[in-house]
């Protein structure tokens, strides 16, 4: 990670068909702490993209109730 801008840009690509949330919830605490760590310093813009397209709404709503 190197900053470059003031906002943080995130493509997330590990979500899985196997999993309801498209990760697991540990794998999802990791990605909600490194979130939060952008966060300080400025805005973050993380999406899910990846062949599970089935499952990255699903992963975006648990990672939203994880760093709430």
């Amino acid at each position: 990670d190197e900053r470059t801008a003031d906002f943080t840009y995130a493509r997330l690509m590990s979500s899985r068909e196997d999993e309801p949330t498209g990760m697991t919830d540990e794998e999802l605490n990791a990605i909600a702490a490194k979130t939060r760590e952008w966060a300080k310093n400025g805005d973050v813009f993380a999406y899910f993209i990846s062949g599970a397209k089935v499952r990255n709404p699903a992963a975006a709503m648990a990672l939203i109730e994880k760093v709430k």
